[in-house]
């Protein structure tokens, strides 16, 4: 994460006032460092490129920025020794609940911190850090004041055809239906007939594979399942997340 944004600062001085002694990275997709790690937070696309002999060196492993699959998660969890997938935002000083892979599906608040529903969007309260009433643009199923589902951003929702769709529920049920699928993930693209015609990202597949991801489409509600296949190098953002919208969708 670079220092130069928020959110990066705001890890920068955290670690600082707990005295952490810190390694200064590059910002890239593929890292090295030297030594041993007590903790490490990156996007999961960064920490899926990490060779086991660097991940060996690391204690803790906390993922941020982007949602993990259950093909991801599988393969972090054979790779690193402690995983945390964290949940938060720069409005609330970045994290404010974590969840644990490998344990249950859901996240469980850190300390002071409750969170209710408005709506379909996700609302935050941590009075200790002066977030009151925060309104979010996720979308999430709440179990109780401390623990919740995240299903998806509300502002990366796929409108199509009328319907709402989360992509990141996409991803999951791919990967239920097809758990070792290539490397892939769902979008959307500007179409005329459907407003936003979601689409599967994925590296090349063999017809093989392709037969059997559209078997996975199956599993699927009519209007949950992608309307195409788009095969090559997969779209990412500057900051190495999955890029799930074409320009103009």
């Amino acid at each position: 994460m670079d220092v130069a944004g928020t959110g990066g600062r705001l890890m920068l001085w955290r670690a600082l006032e707990l005295g952490m002694t810190l390694q200064i990275l590059p910002v890239a997709r593929h890292l090295t460092w030297e030594g041993p790690l007590d903790f490490l937070a990156l996007v999961p696309q960064q920490a899926l490129s990490l060779s086991p002999q660097l991940a060996a060196q690391v204690d803790s492993l906390l993922l941020g920025g982007a949602p993990v699959s259950p093909q991801e998660e599988e393969q972090l969890l054979n790779t690193f020794s402690s995983v945390f997938h964290g949940f938060g935002m720069t409005e609330t000083l970045s994290h404010v609940a974590l969840r644990t892979l490998g344990g249950e599906p859901y996240y469980t608040c850190l300390p002071g911190v409750t969170v209710s529903l408005d709506q379909e969007s996700l609302v935050i309260d941590a009075p200790q850090r002066g977030v009151h009433a925060l309104r979010t643009t996720d979308a999430a199923e709440v179990h109780s004041p401390t623990s919740f589902t995240w299903l998806g951003r509300l502002d990366g929702a796929v409108l199509s055809g009328g319907k709402k769709i989360f992509p990141e529920s996409i991803d999951h049920a791919i990967a239920a239906a097809y758990p070792e699928h290539p490397t892939g993930f769902a979008g959307a693209v500007p179409d005329a007939e459907w407003g936003e015609a979601l689409v599967w990202y994925s590296l090349p597949l063999s017809d093989t594979e392709r037969h059997r991801l559209l078997k996975a489409f199956e599993s699927l509600a009519s209007w949950q399942r992608p309307k195409r296949i788009m095969e090559g190098e997969l779209p990412v953002t500057a900051s190495g997340k999955w890029k799930r919208k074409a320009e103009g969708s």
